[in-house]
């Protein structure tokens, strides 16, 4: 197909020797475009036919290719047709026939491109990752392939280098890798890519040599250079660990006083004995001495932190000069000590050692006792307080501030002139005035040396802001104008242009309202369709201007053919569903922008920005558009296996309590509709777990979303006896605002619990307990509102629920006597308290109300106490009842059995900081009620744990925490000594 330019060219150039005559030195005239024959396309041909009409419509000349379509964009129309075909899947061949005088028909000859589907990776071991593999190649999932020839197998051998560069740098220099096309033979094939690897043995570090070293032993270095994995065996040699210790050996030398030293490496691959011999060789250079005069309550190694000639590796008299300028800037900036000077000097101890003594006058600290403003009359002191960076020392120094720099007030000077203009103010003047002492004044900068004497028997500085206001400039009109070039009329009138600007008459000139009222008007004439609107703000002189919009609305779009690629398992209406934009209607702003939001929402596609437009230009009336998307789960599904320890089951002795088995599958994109399914079940000594989930996210094309869920449990619990619960729910949910989600469901339950019995002698005194059903049928309503900025790790924000369930025979097929009301209310706040210090906050209230009956059932009642409620007791037994039964005079045996309430008020606080990320720990209390009414309780009701979280990791899927808390308030039953907490996820 490389001949395929050729032949268009070679078309075209006898089509204009053939029909452009005229006379010698007369411009031939351009053939007009008649029709198109299309052959070999996979789209309609009426979309394609509409696709081609937009770049080349009926009538149009016919461009010729000239010296400008070899660089850049394409020009001549058959150029920009082959490239804007391509972009939407086809090699196209495109040839003008003459079809009369001075008129073409354009053939267009359609192949379409093949597509990657799948990108399978094999043989890449256990220390390589598969992702590792993709990411080093160019080429995606859903990229079109060049067509079978030399072009594909170049971009193959291109893709083929690229690994195995990888795999080299990562010490494996025997690694052979070998990518295969595996497609379909369907056209468009589908085409899976596969790379397979043969690793053979990574290449490890060999002998090391270094020389040049002196104060460093050469085994220690060396040592620093060998690297082993988790079992103790050599790491294969890798390229960017080599640049890893490098950096860490310079900094050990600079440590050691080498602030200048060169260290470079050499590695040479041993095919024979296979691995990679080293050569270090370290130009020490000179070492300094660094020492300090003159400081106060500055420790050296502070000191030292702020010297650059580390940090830059340089010894030199110019970096010594930076370094006493970085000390006396650290002492401005940070100690408030303005008049500090620091000054250096070198001696030479030895030939290799040099001493840079740096002398340091601190001068006086000058604490921040008045900041003042003059000539403020339209903005208060107040305001203009909040502006500038200085503020007063507080009160015995507790909190930020209190001090200034020369630097800093001039940042201020700078800092009010930009505020007083964004409120009018164009011709604004500020200044700034600094005095040791109440009246003193002199105008900001250095301190002269006659005054010098004064300043530094002072401990005081004050600041005084000199402002000439000036006029403020203020609207004397808003109109709106055609920009010129532009026909007009505008498509709304000034009137209603008027109230969509912040900008009003009379009102001060701000440019910063101004800049946001041209993109208020840009989108809002972008939702017209208009998508070649710019707007200009025109501003008269003087001190009463119009303000005048200069607007060009340029053409109105809509939305031309519309193309779909790469969707191999999602079925094209489950994408168009999501997007508000459909062949023939407006082209307008936020539906593009809302298009691109919801396909990245929805999880279905990786690329984050799936919606463009290939072959449009300025000014296109109509706008053809392409959707390509990335697929994330073309796939059968995903299996998960693992298992885990939970604190929170019941003990019996027995070592295997706490351990489970797990297991699971997912499916995210079922048969290609967008509907995702979820299976759960856990397996363990004394519980077992299973859950199914089916989630539509647009519900027969609404925005309601369709959510079925069932599970079951089989547990060993203390409140309950042996449980058995089977429980569905079927409900719809929908977003109302962003971050705002409702949900309204019927729910199903039943629950199997063992109640112990007391038992006279008779025949059946042997029966120590019964079974007892809870059915329930009810129905609930959920809304959540998420301002957390990550939904499962957070570090700022809040997340507010609020549910309410009404449970009545009736929804159980009158096979339940459950007659409730369940009301609850949570918050979680994650707030920031300091850089590195974080509070999070949680408040759970919940409270059922029996109808018809004193006490919710038991099975529905709440309980606390365990990982997620209050820590620091066993599970469920925050609130218990005492059992003694008799074993023989003066021995009773004793049980305590939780008995929850119908009313749960949990408050958990935590407070977060980093030890070694994702390495963090935490402090917390909690504190929580359980009672069965609001009327009568007491403040010592509540109870109380205090723990410490020593282990905190904190991963994408959520917080894994190790705790041991203590009781607070111990009753009988609860364990003084505390107990361990393990903890997976977003704990409250």
């Amino acid at each position: 197909m490389s001949r395929t330019p050729l032949l268009s060219s070679c078309a075209l150039a006898l089509l204009f020797l053939g029909i452009g005559g005229g006379a010698r030195g007369e411009e031939p005239a351009l053939p007009r475009i008649m029709g198109y024959d299309i052959h070999g396309g996979i789209d309609p041909a009426d979309r394609l036919r509409a696709f081609v009409s937009v770049l080349a419509p009926v009538g149009a000349p016919l461009v010729a290719s000239g010296e400008a379509d070899r660089e850049g964009a394409p020009i001549a129309t058959v150029g920009r047709l082959r490239q804007a075909l391509e972009r939407i899947g086809y090699d196209a061949v495109v040839q003008p026939v003459p079809s009369g005088p001075q008129e073409v028909r354009l053939d267009i000859q359609l192949r379409p491109l093949d597509r990657i589907r799948q990108i399978l990776v094999s043989g890449n071991g256990f220390w390589i990752r598969q992702d590792e593999i993709i990411q080093r190649l160019t080429l995606r999932v859903g990229q079109a392939l060049p067509l079978p020839g030399p072009e594909r197998d170049t971009r193959v051998e291109i893709e083929r280098s690229r690994v195995l560069d990888f795999l080299r740098s990562r010490g494996y220099l025997d690694a052979r890798v070998a990518i295969e096309l595996q497609g379909t033979r369907e056209v468009p094939a589908k085409i899976n890519l596969r790379v397979d690897i043969d690793l053979n043995r990574g290449y490890p570090i060999g002998p090391i040599g270094v020389r040049g070293n002196h104060a460093i032993a050469a085994d220690e270095i060396a040592e620093q250079f060998r690297h082993r994995n988790f079992f103790t065996f050599a790491q294969p040699f890798r390229q960017s660990a080599l640049r890893e210790d490098v950096t860490a050996l310079t900094e050990r030398y600079r440590k050691l006083g080498y602030a200048g030293v060169r260290i470079s490496t050499t590695a040479t691959p041993d095919a024979r004995a296979k691995h990679v011999r080293l050569q270090v060789e370290i130009n020490e250079r000179k070492r300094i001495e660094v020492a300090f005069e003159g400081h106060h309550r500055v420790s050296d190694d502070t000191l030292r932190d702020h010297l650059t000639l580390f940090s830059r590796g340089n010894t030199s008299d110019y970096e010594a000069q930076a370094s006493a300028d970085a000390l006396a800037q650290f002492y401005r900036d940070e100690r408030g000590n303005m008049l500090v000077t620091v000054t250096w000097r070198r001696q030479r101890l030895s030939e290799g050692v040099d001493r840079l003594i740096f002398t340091i006058d601190e001068g006086p600290v000058l604490k921040v006792r008045a900041v003042e403003f003059a000539g403020n009359r339209a903005l208060s002191s107040r305001s203009l307080a909040g502006v500038v960076n200085v503020k007063l020392y507080p009160f015995l120094g507790l909190g930020g501030g209190g001090y200034a720099t020369l630097r800093q007030l001039g940042v201020d000077v700078d800092n009010l002139v930009v505020h007083y203009k964004s409120l009018g103010f164009a011709s604004v003047k500020v200044s700034c005035e600094i005095a040791p002492a109440p009246g003193r004044w002199r105008p900001l900068g250095p301190i002269p040396a006659d005054a010098e004497g004064e300043w530094r028997g002072s401990s005081s500085l004050h600041v005084r802001f000199l402002i000439d206001e000036g006029e403020q400039v203020r609207i004397a009109a808003v109109r709106f104008e055609p920009a010129p070039g532009d026909p007009g009329p505008l498509p709304r009138d000034d009137r209603f242009l008027r109230e969509l600007v912040l900008s009003r008459d009379g009102a001060p000139l701000q440019p910063g309202l101004v800049r946001e009222d041209g993109e208020r008007l840009r989108r809002f004439f972008g939702n017209l369709g208009y998508r070649e609107a710019t707007v200009e703000p025109d501003v008269g002189e003087g001190t009463h201007p119009d303000l005048v919009w200069k607007v060009r609305v340029g053409p109105q779009a809509r939305v031309g053919p519309l193309f779909l690629r790469d969707n191999f398992l999602t079925k094209p209406q489950t994408i168009l569903q999501w997007v508000p934009l459909q062949p023939g209607g407006l082209l307008t702003s936020t539906a593009v922008e809302r298009g691109q939001r919801n396909l990245a929402l929805i999880q279905l596609f990786n690329n984050p920005s799936p919606i463009s437009f290939p072959g449009s230009a300025p000014g296109d009336p109509v706008v053809p558009m392409l959707i390509e998307v990335e697929e994330r789960h073309d796939h059968w599904g995903v299996v998960r296996v693992g298992g885990g320890a939970s604190t929170e089951q019941k003990t019996t002795g027995s070592l295997l309590d706490p351990f489970y088995a797990s297991g699971g599958y997912d499916h995210s994109n079922l048969f290609g509709y967008g509907w995702s399914i979820s299976g759960q079940g856990n397996y363990g000594h004394t519980v077992a777990r299973a859950s199914a989930r089916f989630l539509d996210p647009r519900f027969l094309g609404t925005l309601f979303r369709l959510e079925v869920d069932g599970s079951y449990i089989r547990q060993s619990t203390d409140r309950l006896g042996d449980l058995r619960s089977l429980a569905g729910s079927v409900g719809f949910s929908r977003e109302m605002y962003p971050g705002l989600d409702a949900a309204f469901r019927y729910n199903v339950r039943n629950t199997l619990t063992t109640e112990p019995l007391v038992r006279t002698a008779g025949p059946f005194e042997d029966v120590q307990s019964v079974q007892v059903a809870t059915p329930v049928g009810s129905l609930s309503l959920t809304v959540d509102w998420l301002r957390l900025d990550h939904p499962l790790v957070p570090t700022r924000g809040f997340k507010l629920s609020g549910s309410v369930e009404w449970a009545v025979p009736a929804l159980s097929l009158n096979s339940s006597a459950g007659h409730f009301v369940k009301a609850g209310v949570r918050s979680l706040s994650v707030v920031p308290l300091t850089s590195w210090l974080s509070l999070r906050h949680s408040v759970r209230f919940e409270q059922g109300f029996p109808i018809g009956t004193p006490l919710l059932p038991k099975a529905e009642r709440f309980f606390a106490g365990g990982d997620t409620t209050i820590r620091g007791f066993e599970l469920d037994r925050a609130r218990v009842e005492v059992i003694r039964s008799p074993l023989s005079r003066g021995n009773d045996a004793v049980r305590f059995r939780p008995v929850g309430g119908s009313v749960r008020i949990l408050h958990n606080v935590d407070l977060q900081f980093p030890i070694k990320p994702p390495w963090y720990g935490a402090v917390f209390l909690d504190s929580g009620l359980l009672v069965d009414s609001l009327l009568g309780f007491y403040a010592a009701d509540f109870r109380h744990g205090i723990g410490v979280s020593p282990l905190q990791i904190r991963l994408p899927i959520g917080d894994i925490s190790v705790s041991w808390a203590w009781p607070l308030d111990p009753q009988d039953g609860d364990a003084r000594i505390g107990r361990l907490h393990v903890n997976v996820g977003l704990m409250f």
